[in-house]
This record gives structure tokens, sequence and C-alpha cells, in this order.
């Protein structure tokens, strides 16, 4: 595939410097040889009208923390926007595509959480969960919860309980407060999805994670899945491989949703190798 003029990603989101998806996308224009380039658009609140004018000088958006709702509510103003049907049914979006004066949307998150849980090993691991802890209560914890639902229909019997910090105004049927150990000590998880930060060098609260791990050990927790990544492994990673207990991580999701979303924009399938060499790279050079 041949693209004529110089393509612009921008990955759009609050306080991301951390972020390592201009090195997986810039990874991947060079093996295709494209002249492109991906950067970071760090704004600290979302705007509609900046919004609209800083979009129209990308060709593609990838959607981070915290705006993968407020996203949608954008989406939902332009006149030619469209979606797929895990934008509709959710209202988080993370992958944006501006061609010809149209706007296109998807969620790859959703993608490539379900591409992992189809896995023999993932699948078989759910198979005999029976309840299901999501920490966290945003666009990737909801993605998260409607993953589960239709990758296993025919586990809809297991629970699902998202923690969270703050639980003004929700239905608490099946939500608890982040810092209630007793509570999920009491109901007792088989799986942990971590769809927050905890657990990175870029946040202090481990203590958190110690206990929750304890009641995962202590009902003999079969998975746990992270989104969070960094640039040292995290609670999580550590965590499970002391345990033994099966893992998926942030860099993995990172990696698989990125794939998508560049066959999504360009309809190229990337190799996933080169994204991981670029990434242990770019950790390399931070350690020094």
């Amino acid at each position: 595939m041949s693209i004529a003029k110089k393509v612009s990603l921008g990955v759009f989101g609050k306080n991301i410097s951390y972020s390592l998806s201009p090195v997986v996308y810039d990874a991947w224009f060079n093996h295709f040889n494209i002249s492109g380039h991906c950067s970071l658009i760090q704004k600290n609140m979302f705007d509609f009208e900046e919004v609209s004018l800083e979009f129209s000088k990308y060709y593609g958006w990838a959607i981070t923390v915290p705006y993968k709702e407020k996203i949608v509510e954008w989406l939902k103003t332009h006149p030619s926007a469209s979606w797929d049907s895990w934008v509709e049914e959710l209202g988080v979006a993370n992958i944006i595509k501006n061609k010809e004066d149209c706007v296109v949307a998807t969620n790859t998150d959703a993608l490539a959480l379900g591409f992992f849980l189809s896995q023999n090993d993932f699948t078989e691991k759910l198979k005999f969960s029976k309840n299901v802890l999501i920490l966290g209560g945003g666009g990737v914890a909801k993605t998260s919860e409607a993953v589960l639902k239709r990758i296993m229909p025919e586990q809809r019997s297991f629970n699902i309980y998202m923690a969270q910090r703050n639980l003004v105004g929700k239905d608490c049927k099946n939500n608890i407060s982040l810092y209630d150990f007793k509570t999920m000590e009491k109901i007792g998880f088989d799986v942990i999805i971590n769809a927050t930060p905890m657990g990175t060098s870029r946040n202090e609260e481990h203590h958190v994670l110690t206990e929750i791990s304890a009641v995962l050990k202590q009902n003999k927790g079969s998975l746990v899945i992270d989104w969070a990544y960094d640039v040292t492994p995290t609670f999580w990673d550590c965590w499970t491989k002391q345990e033994d207990v099966l893992f998926l991580g942030g860099t993995d999701l990172l990696i698989q949703q990125a794939a998508f979303a560049f066959e999504f924009w360009f309809g190229l399938v990337p190799p996933l190798f080169l994204a991981k060499q670029a990434i242990e790279s770019a950790i390399s050079k931070t350690e020094v």
C-alpha cells in the first residue's frame, strides 16, 4: 500500500507522557515505508470546540484516559460521524479516523480483549470463574465488562463487580468501594481486571492492591488482566509471577489494540514483534 502524503496520528489524553503508543505506530510506519508520525496531544480538559479544531489536523486519533467516553459525546455533535456496535453499546471509543470530511470511530480495546479471551488458556480459566472484580469505573472498565459478557455468553451466570472510588449516584448492586476489602473478602473473586493506573510507578496506591491481591490469593484466583503498563513491571505483573497466576498485561493489550487500530486506519496488518522490539528499545533507553 502506498500513501502519498505524510500521515499524522495523535494520541489524545491527559497526563499521558508515559504513553508508548507513538513508539508502536512509528515502528509500523517505518516497516511499511509510510511517511507518518504519531504525536501526543495532552489536554487538561475536554473542550468541544478545541477538539474539533485539533482533530482536523490529523488523519487519526487514539483516545486514551480520561476521554474515551467524552469523545463519544463529541462524535454525536459531528454532522458526519459514524461508529460501530461497540461504541454504540458502550458509549466508549478509543480510535477515530478522519476521512474525506467523515469521522469514523471504533473501540479496539474491546477487540483486543476479546481476541485474548477467545484463546484457550483464558477461556478455560473463565469457565470455572464465579466472581470477577473490575477495578475502576471508566471507559476501559465498562469495555472490559461488556467483552466478558459478549465473549462468554454461556457464562453469563458469573457475577461481575466494579470497585470504584466514588459510588455517589451509582447503582450499588454490583458496585463496591475500592477500599471495602471486607466485602471483597466476603464475596471472593477468581478474576481481577485492573482498569486503573494502580500498580505503576505513576500511582502510589500499592497498599490497595496488596489488600486486593490477598483476597485473590485466599480464593485461589485464576486470572489477572492488567490494562496498566509501565517502563518497569507493574504490581500485578510481579504478583502473578510470584503466585503462578495466569496474567494478561497492559503491554500486550496495548500492542494488540494498536494493531487493530492500524488496520482500521490503513488496511494493513502490522507485525506485532516489531512493536514489542520498539517498546523494549524505548524502555531500555528510559532506564539508562
